[in-house]
This record gives structure tokens, C-alpha cells and sequence, in this order.
């Protein structure tokens, strides 16, 4: 029969778990300033930050990930999309009208409670900038963000030798991203960076670098032609973000490898899925 100093017992030893749990969760997030939002497409906006902290991190690593809190206590997670601004934090995070990403579009620079957890590693092993001789990036919308730090590292390392073509799916152009910075990457690094768009929507029969992939979804068929050759090769690796169905028709999901890369006979320890 259990007594009643026994249940006060059980009752303390709850709330003290509690309560330590509230004070990891809280030394796990460090205060940060609001400093600038910059519009990138019509729905999705640039955030720039920095850590209050002296002891916080001066720089996100290569994919990382790192949660963000607003004043009202609305969370998400999101990938830091620079490592070489020293000092400060960058997210290119889509407006759902709703929860973190609502919340953070009404909010003016300056304002303070906000709050972002130290970083963590996307994935449990590292993954070296200067290994693979090909790299593979499929990304859909705003799923860009996690594999540009990739990218702008990899192609920033002189002496490494690694090819990366990048996949980007979208709506429309209007729809891209970082679109002068990519045309800028294409220049300076064309012996080793090619870009391919996948447009929905038709465009202007002109613009060249458009008319490849229009009026269609990305699909296996795509896949299959830019994905010519690495399936099976550990010198070839594949980043793959954006919406889940997206993810899903490619790669399937980070809990269940499938979808068109392994049909194209790409192996699971190939892929690298963001989540």
C-alpha cells in the first residue's frame, strides 16, 4: 500500500525532475538579436542574427541545425545557411502564415526574446568538403538553404576536387533563391559547379538556362538523365531537401531509404537526407 509520505515523496521527486529539465532545456538556448529580414522570393525572407553571449559559437558548422524561439515562444528548426560570418547567424526560412515562420515575419529587428539553440550535427558522422570527386544536390524551394553551406564551402576549399551538380526544383523562376549568387557560383566556379533548374511552370522560350525542365515536376526520368553516373560509386554522394512529398518521390525518407535514387541504384550510405 503505498502512503501518503510516499505519494508527497513520488510528487517532489517529479517536480524536481521537471524542473532540472527546464533548466538544461533553458542552458541549452542562448539570447540572440534580431538584426535584419531580407525578402528573397515573395514568400520566403533572409534572417540575420547574433548570439548576445560571449561564450556562444562564432560560427554555425557545415550542416548543422539549430532551433529558434520567438518572443511568444512559437519553436522551429532550422539550417544555418553561412559559416563564414563570424559573429552572426543566417537562416532563408518560408512564411507558412503560421507558428515560427508567421511569428518571425511580424516581428521588427531589434526586438527582443528571441532565442537560438546552440547547433548540432544534421548527421552523425562528418562529412568532409574535399573527399568525394562528385556531389550531387537535389533541393526543391527554400530546401536550397541546407545545401548551399555545403556548397559555398566545398567550392571555397582551392584544393579540393570535388564536382558538384545541383538539381533545384521550383514553382516558377520567381520561385529561385539566391538566384545572382548561383549565376556568380556558375562563373567563378565553372570547371566544377553545374546547375540545372526544374521549373512547373512554362517561361519565356529565350531564357536558355530555363528551357531544359518546364511544365514538369522533377520525376525519376530527370533524375535518371542528370544522374547518369555514381549509382553504386562511394566517391559519389547525393544531398537531397525540400517538402516531404518531395523527398519522398526521391529518396524516400531518412527513417526508410526508397524512391527514385534507389531505383536508380543508388546506395542508402550514398544519400544524405535532410530533415
Amino acid at each position: 500500500m503505498v502512503t501518503g509520505n510516499q505519494i508527497l515523496a513520488y510528487g517532489l521527486i517529479g517536480v524536481a525532475g521537471t524542473l532540472l529539465l527546464k533548466k538544461a532545456s533553458n542552458a541549452y538556448y542562448l539570447d540572440a538579436t534580431f538584426l535584419e529580414r531580407i525578402a528573397l522570393t515573395h514568400n520566403v525572407d533572409h534572417y540575420k542574427f547574433a548570439y548576445k553571449s560571449k561564450n556562444a559559437p562564432k560560427t554555425m558548422p557545415i550542416l548543422s541545425k539549430a532551433f529558434l524561439k520567438t518572443p511568444d515562444n512559437q519553436k522551429g528548426e532550422f539550417t544555418p545557411i553561412f559559416n563564414d560570418d563570424e559573429g552572426y547567424i543566417h537562416f532563408s526560412i518560408k512564411n507558412y502564415g503560421r507558428t515560427v515562420s508567421g511569428a518571425l515575419a511580424q516581428l521588427q529587428p531589434g526586438v527582443e526574446g528571441i532565442r537560438i539553440s546552440k547547433p548540432r550535427k544534421h548527421f552523425k558522422e562528418d562529412v568532409p568538403l574535399d573527399k568525394f570527386k562528385q556531389v550531387y544536390l537535389i533541393g526543391a524551394g527554400v530546401g536550397l538553404a541546407p545545401l548551399w553551406g555545403y556548397m559555398n564551402a566545398c567550392l571555397k576549399k582551392s584544393e579540393s576536387p570535388t564536382k558538384i551538380k545541383l538539381i533545384y526544383a521550383n514553382h516558377s523562376k520567381d520561385d529561385i533563391i539566391f538566384k545572382k549568387e548561383l549565376d556568380d557560383l556558375k562563373i567563378k566556379y565553372s570547371d566544377r559547379l553545374e546547375v540545372v533548374h526544374v521549373l512547373k511552370t512554362q517561361v519565356d522560350g529565350k531564357e536558355g538556362e530555363f528551357t531544359k525542365y518546364v511544365g514538369s515536376r522533377l520525376n525519376k526520368e530527370i533524375l535518371k538523365c542528370e544522374l547518369s553516373t555514381g549509382a553504386g560509386d562511394d566517391d559519389v554522394k547525393v544531398f537531397v531537401c525540400g517538402p516531404k512529398k518531395f523527398v519522398s518521390m526521391v529518396s524516400g525518407s531518412p527513417w526508410w531509404y526508397g524512391g527514385s535514387l534507389k531505383d536508380l541504384g543508388f546506395k542508402k550510405d550514398q544519400v544524405y537526407m535532410f530533415h
